[in-house]
């Protein structure tokens, strides 16, 4: 059953995105893309593996389905790779991917879990701080017309 949600999610993702997409999509995606939450739940199941040898914490995998399938629905927006190395954004982006790369290179079943983690997690604390932000703001004060009228 749990399965069956993480699917049917992932296929009103991508049913959204085939309505919604332009033919050259710029800017970042919306909601969690499909393969980030799948690579999040088959990395936890292989570091699980290799550390403890059994997958542990059986209901953080639970919740990790269930949370993952609500972000591929949700409109949380998530960074898509970087377009140019002039931005000094998309530089740190640049550098923070060749690191990951070189770190799944070394050891792909513990260095996979948290730089997909972190991923996830990024999307829901940019939007937090959006949120948080946005709800601190006070409305921007109307100029008085010195007329009277």
């Amino acid at each position: 059953m749990l399965a069956f949600v993480f699917v049917m999610c992932g296929a009103c993702r991508w049913a959204r995105f085939n309505i919604t997409s332009k033919p050259t999509p710029r800017g970042p995606f919306e909601g969690l893309p499909i393969p980030a939450a799948a690579a999040l739940l088959v990395s936890y199941t292989m570091f699980c593996l290799d550390v403890w040898g059994e997958v542990r914490l059986v209901r953080f995998l639970v919740v990790m389905v269930l949370v993952t399938s609500g972000l591929m629905v949700s409109s949380i927006p998530y960074e898509n790779r970087p377009s140019s190395w002039r931005n000094p954004i998309d530089r740190f982006k640049f550098i923070f991917i060749f690191v990951g790369v070189v770190a799944v290179l070394i050891d792909l079943s513990k260095t996979l879990f948290p730089l997909v983690f972190l991923y996830v997690l990024s999307g829901v604390l940019r939007e937090m701080y959006r949120l948080i932000r946005s709800g601190t703001r006070r409305p921007p004060r109307r100029a008085e017309n010195p007329s009277g009228a």
